[in-house]
């Protein structure tokens, strides 16, 4: 019985870690597609829909200026080019649930002046596909800045 159950135990931990695997994995192709105000719309695919919309709306705002300067922090580099997959490394994965999970990852900007950045990616599993619900809790923000707008113009 002592045997069965330790089989059964690295069998739980072996799939536990492949899934993990398969989220780094999944996590670095969507470091390819984290937008930046020029790219939203090419990044809508890899973005879950109310996220998507939320930034949509945030960038269209009649007083964007101050939210794109807020974006580069957000989506791009210390040298203001938008994040890629070559730049990344996956820290750290955390499965929070079977359809969401949390994802460190460290961004390399290719200007060696600048020091490595740590982000967080947001996952959400939508239709059996793992996609970025938020980034680095720019959620939040956006919703924040969106009902501050709605508030003003009122």
């Amino acid at each position: 019985m002592k045997k069965v159950s330790i089989i059964i135990a690295i069998l739980l931990l072996t799939a536990c870690n492949n899934s993990v695997k398969s989220i780094e994995k999944q996590a670095m192709e969507l470091c390819k597609h984290i937008p930046d105000t020029e790219r939203l719309a090419e990044s809508r695919p890899y973005l879950t829909e109310d996220y998507y919309n939320l930034l949509d709306e945030m960038v269209n705002l009649p007083d964007a200026s101050p939210v794109l300067h807020e974006w580069e922090f957000w989506f791009v580099s210390a040298d203001g080019t938008p994040i890629s997959a070559d730049e990344c490394q996956i820290i750290k994965v955390e499965k929070t649930d079977d359809s969401h999970a949390t994802v460190l990852v460290k961004v390399h900007p290719d200007d060696t002046d600048y020091d490595a950045e740590e982000h967080t990616l947001y996952l959400e599993k939508v239709s059996g596909k793992w996609l970025i619900c938020d980034y680095d809790e720019t959620k939040q923000a956006s919703k924040r800045r969106i009902e501050n707008h709605r508030r003003d113009t009122e």
